[in-house]
């Protein structure tokens, strides 16, 4: 019995294909409906690494310094993304304050 490729299954037509290795930018499609069932990834596993490690970083310095500097009346604020949510927060916009939170 020779050992066969993984199955995948097409998630519109419901049609079994049997998996084969993609090259390049290619990407496999479904022999029915034309639905594409996956992709090859142009980075490989290190440069993925690389990039989730620098969206990282990049996420901390956005999050700790001041997404707005704001001067009214001699009194100066200059939060933070997190403190700008609380601030929303205790401001009693609940949700707004969440989706910003979720979103950001």
């Amino acid at each position: 019995m020779r050992a066969s490729r993984p199955l995948i299954v097409c998630t519109h037509c419901d049609t079994v294909h049997e998996r084969v290795p993609v090259q390049g930018a290619g990407l496999a499609r479904c022999v029915r409906c034309e639905t594409e069932l996956y992709r090859h990834s142009r980075f490989s596993p290190r440069e993925w690494q690389a990039l989730v490690l620098a969206v990282f970083i990049l996420f901390l310095i956005a999050n700790l310094f001041p997404v707005v500097h704001l001067s009214m009346a001699g009194k100066t604020v200059s939060p933070t993304f997190p403190k700008a949510l609380l601030l929303i927060w205790q401001q009693g916009y609940w949700g707004l304050s969440v989706m910003a939170g979720l979103v950001g």
